[in-house]
């Protein structure tokens, strides 16, 4: 058994995972759809060579959260949720740096941590029919990623019918979003730079103080004698 790389275990009444599952330490696929887990069986964590992950729910007790530790897996390449009630993932999946699938459709997802553009490797987001309503702003720096379905949320940002267009359409609404932010930062900063310097709205206040401290500034210049004036108009006398 310890040799053991494939164990499907679906459609059964499991609801614990025994820690001698620690021995199977070859492990790299577990297949444990539609079984009774009423949270996220921790014993998976000890998994370590583990790369397919079937966890989906068709059926039964489904699971409403993913633990942070989830980012121990470091050798995950899929990661299968599908069909439980999911309402977030922790920000710690961005630590799962060979995730090339992640399929989380059908759960009750509302946003997606920024971190999972770390997810460098990630070939397919499979998030249709949650709640969603947002991207992350930089998840086209994704660059892997070719499959991403959105299919059965309520997209605003990017708009529904933007995402209905693909990947290609969303990437650029992504990267207009940005340049259109930047570029309101540069006006904003202009705008208040020119507004200090000319005493304007709630910077007028500002502009007296540096006026008065640039006159004490010259006042105290005047008052300071230069080196030899004082001497100035007085001859000599030679014995």
């Amino acid at each position: 058994m310890s040799n053991l790389e494939v164990l499907s275990l679906d459609d059964n009444q499991i609801c614990k995972i025994p820690l001698q599952v620690a021995r199977l330490s070859k492990l790299k696929c577990l297949g444990l759809t539609g079984n009774k887990f009423s949270v996220f069986p921790k014993e998976i964590f000890l998994l370590e060579s583990l790369e397919r992950l079937y966890l989906g729910q068709d059926k039964g007790i489904k699971l409403t959260s993913l633990p942070g530790d989830i980012s121990k897996l470091q050798n995950l390449k899929e990661l299968h949720l599908e069909n439980n009630c999911l309402e977030c993932l922790p920000p710690s999946i961005g630590l799962l740096t060979h995730l090339e699938i992640l399929n989380c459709h059908n759960n009750l997802l509302q946003m997606l941590p920024d971190s999972i553009c770390q997810l460098q490797g990630l070939q397919e987001l499979l998030v249709q029919n949650n709640k969603l309503f947002q991207l992350p702003g930089n998840l086209d720096s994704l660059q892997n990623l070719h499959l991403v379905l959105l299919d059965g949320n309520p997209m605003m940002d990017p708009p529904i019918e933007v995402c209905n267009q693909g990947k290609l359409a969303i990437w650029k609404y992504l990267k207009e979003k940005r340049e259109q932010k930047l570029n309101a930062i540069k006006i904003q900063a202009w705008w208040r730079g020119l507004l200090v310097r000319k005493g304007c709205g709630p910077f007028a206040e500002l502009q007296k103080l540096m006026k008065k401290g640039k006159k004490e500034k010259k006042g105290k210049e005047k008052g300071k004698e230069k080196p030899g004036k004082g001497a100035k108009g007085k001859k000599k006398h030679i014995l």
